[in-house]
C-alpha cells in the first residue's frame, strides 16, 4: 500500500485531471514563494531562469494560456456555483415503500419497558440475528427497517437490486440521484434509526436480503399455485427460473458510491465475470456484488467468525464498560481467527477484517466462484493509484466507491465534470 504522502499525491493527480486546463496554469506551490516585485524587476530571460530554479514541482503551463492569479477566486466561485447547480439538478425516486413494522413500533422505550439498567449484551435481537447480540443497535431498536424504491410486487421480479444502509436517505443525495439516473431498483436498511458502527450496515444487508427472499418465496408460492397440473419445466427454462429467484445484489455504501451503468449492463458484466460473489480488487467492503443466496452465505460466514473478546464479558472490546439501557459502547465482537492469538485480541468489530477473512477462507477452500474484480469492469475503488482516465463513458466501471474522506470530497466535482454519467 502506498505511503500516506504517496496516497495524497495520487489524490492530487486525480484532482489535477478533473480541473479545467485553464485552472492548471495558475497553481502556485509552497516551494515557490516568489515576491511580486521579483516579477516586475527581472528581465525576460532572468525571469525564465528564476522560475526554472525556484518553482520546483510546479505543473507545466499549457502553451498559449495565461491565467492571472486574480482569477483564482473567481474559479473557486465558479466551481462552487457549479456544484450548487449540480445539487439543484438532482432528481430522485418519488416514493419509497417501507416494509415491516413502523419505526414507532420497533423503537425501544427504555423507561416504559424497564430496560434502563439492562446490559448491552443482554438486549434481544431480531429473530435470525442472534449472532449479532451485543451490537448496540439492539439497545435502541427491535428490528432493522427495510424500504424499497419500487412496490414489493415489482421488486420481487427484479433480476438485480442495489442494497445500501442509510439511517437518513436524505443524507445520500448523490447515491439516490445515481439510482434514479440509471433506473436501478434499490432497497435500503436503517431508515429512521441511527448509526452505531460498521456492523449496522452488514446487519442491514442481511435484513434486506431476508426481506427480498420473503418476496421471492411469495412469488414462488404463487407460481406453484398457477402451475398445478402442469408439467415441471426442465433444462434451460428451469435454470432461468432459478436465476430469477436469485437476483444479483449490488451492495454499496450510500454516502460515498456512484453508479455509471443500468441494471442490464451490470448483469451483463457480472455474468461475464463468471462469479457468485465479486469484491473490489483492493478488498474494499464498501462495494460487493453477488447472487442473493451467496450474499446471504457471506453474511452467515461473517456471523460464524464473530467471537467474544478475551477479557471478561462485562467489558467491551476496548476495556471500557459495556453500555446499559440507551447508553451504548462499541460492538465488542471480532472476526479475528481464534487460531491466531493476535487476531483474536479484543479489537472489536472491523468489517474489513471480516471481509478479508471471508475472501481468504473461500480461496483456501478452493471456491473459484468468489472472485476479486481485478479488471475493474464492475467495481472501482477511487483512491490511492486510481486512474482518472477511466472516468469516461467508454471505460467507466459500473460502481465507483470513493473509499476515504479525501476521495469522497471529489464526488461532487466528478459528477459535475461528467454530466449524465453518474447523476
Amino acid at each position: 500500500m502506498p505511503a500516506s504522502e504517496d496516497r495524497a499525491e495520487h489524490v492530487s493527480l486525480l484532482r489535477w485531471q478533473l480541473e479545467p486546463a485553464s485552472a492548471r496554469t495558475a497553481r502556485v506551490t509552497k516551494q515557490s514563494p516568489v515576491p511580486v516585485t521579483a516579477f516586475l524587476t527581472c528581465a525576460a530571460l532572468f525571469f525564465t531562469a528564476c522560475v526554472g530554479v525556484l518553482v520546483v514541482g510546479a505543473r507545466p503551463a499549457v502553451p498559449g494560456e495565461v491565467l492571472p492569479l486574480s482569477s483564482l477566486q473567481s474559479r473557486r466561485d465558479a466551481s462552487a456555483a457549479g456544484e450548487r447547480a449540480l445539487m439543484e439538478s438532482l432528481r430522485f425516486d418519488e416514493r419509497w415503500y417501507d416494509q415491516g413494522n413502523t419505526l414507532d413500533a420497533i423503537k425501544i422505550d427504555h423507561a416504559r419497558e424497564g430496560t434502563r439498567a439492562t446490559s448491552q449484551a443482554d438486549f434481544p435481537t431480531q429473530p435470525g440475528f442472534e449472532a449479532w447480540r451485543g451490537a448496540p443497535f439492539w439497545q435502541h431498536f427491535r428490528e432493522i427497517p427495510v424500504g424499497f424504491n419500487r412496490p414489493a410486487k415489482t421488486m420481487r421480479d427484479e433480476p438485480l437490486v442495489v442494497v445500501g444502509h442509510a439511517t437518513d436517505r436524505g443524507d445520500a443525495p448523490l447515491w439516490l440521484s445515481s439510482l434514479r439516473r440509471h433506473a436501478l431498483p434499490a432497497a435500503t436498511s436503517g431508515e429512521g434509526t441511527w448509526w452505531h458502527g460498521d456492523e449496522d450496515k452488514r446487519m442491514g444487508l442481511k435484513a434486506a436480503l431476508v426481506t427480498l427472499r420473503g418476496l421471492g418465496e411469495e412469488r414462488a408460492r404463487e407460481g406453484r399455485d398457477r402451475s398445478r397440473g402442469q408439467s415441471e419445466p426442465s433444462g434451460s427454462r428451469r435454470l432461468a427460473r432459478e436465476n430469477e429467484r436469485d437476483p444479483v445484489i449490488v451492495f454499496t455504501d450510500t454516502a460515498d458510491a456512484l453508479f455509471a451503468c443500468d441494471a442490464p449492463e451490470m448483469l451483463r458484466r457480472f455474468e461475464a465475470a463468471d462469479a457468485d460473489v465479486l469484491t473490489a480488487w483492493r478488498g474494499d467492503g464498501g462495494a460487493i456484488i453477488g447472487r442473493a443466496s451467496k450474499m446471504l452465505e457471506l453474511v452467515r460466514d461473517f456471523e460464524a467468525f464473530l467471537n467474544e473478546p478475551t477479557e471478561k464479558a462485562s467489558e467491551s472490546s476496548r476495556g471500557a464498560p459495556l453500555g446499559a439501557g440507551a447508553a451504548w459502547a462499541d460492538f465488542y465482537k471480532s472476526c479475528g481467527s481464534s487460531a491466531d492469538a493476535s487476531a483474536a485480541a479484543p479489537t472489536g468489530y472491523d468489517d474489513r477484517v471480516c471481509l478479508s477473512r471471508y475472501v481468504a477462507e473461500r480461496a483456501a477452500a478452493g471456491d473459484a466462484r468468489v472472485k476479486q474484480d481485478v479488471s475493474g469492469s464492475l467495481l472501482e475503488t477511487v483512491g490511492q493509484s486510481f486512474d482518472a482516465s477511466r472516468l469516461t463513458r467508454a471505460a467507466a466501471p459500473c460502481v465507483f466507491h470513493f473509499a476515504d474522506p479525501a476521495t469522497k470530497a471529489l464526488m461532487k466535482p466528478v459528477a459535475a465534470k461528467f454530466p449524465g454519467l453518474f447523476v
